[in-house]
């Protein structure tokens, strides 16, 4: 199946209380399913194309609205066990990417400090070289030049990613807890002789 079969867009149901809902357009249940996973059902991965599509969908709708996921199923009956399965792989891929993530923003806050320090020691080295040396060479020179812009850069670098890097981590943090309280459904047109 294309990738662009499975999407079926995201509808803004009531306009009152701005509840989203994300479509998926699948044939089989089987199709929701990472076809590369070996493992049994009950621990297969939910397929990569979906788990970016749900990224993407919840990435460009904003955090106040409330989200649903609805599951239209096209090629098979309602089957309560896949049902389960689905929720159950759905939920399994999300806490492993938010233990990805958390351990990622941690790195980053430890990354941060260590910047943070490695700036502050070498501005007061270069700092402390400079009153001590008033008589410069030009080799003292360069070196004094090269500590300062050295403890610059190490400062740039740790706001950058207080900024920039931690503020996308945790965007996608609460993402992943968004797609964890989604009501999940699924709908059926499944029509006998079609395969």
């Amino acid at each position: 199946m294309r990738v662009e079969d499975y999407f079926d867009g995201v509808d803004n149901i009531n306009k009152r209380t701005l509840h989203y809902i994300i479509n998926l357009k699948i044939h089989k249940y089987s199709d929701i399913f990472d076809n590369l996973d070996d493992s049994p059902l009950k621990l297969r991965s939910i397929n990569k194309n979906i788990q970016s599509y749900l990224k993407d969908s919840f990435a460009n709708i904003p955090s106040k609205n409330s989200t649903g996921i609805s599951f239209h199923i096209t090629g098979e009956k309602k089957n309560k066990v896949m049902e389960e399965s689905i929720m159950h792989a759905l939920q399994r891929c999300c806490l492993r990417r938010l233990k990805f993530k958390r351990s990622e923003l941690k790195s980053s806050n430890i990354d941060t400090v260590i910047y943070v320090l490695t700036s502050v020691l070498l501005l007061s080295v270069g700092f402390d070289l400079e009153t001590v040396f008033i008589k410069k060479s030009v080799l003292l020179s360069t070196v004094l030049e090269g500590v300062n812009i050295g403890g610059w850069i190490f400062l740039w670098e740790a706001i950058s990613m207080l900024l920039f890097k931690s503020k996308d981590i945790n965007s996608e943090i609460q993402e992943i807890h968004r797609i964890l309280s989604s009501n999940v459904s699924f709908t059926y047109e499944f029509i006998t002789g079609k395969h």
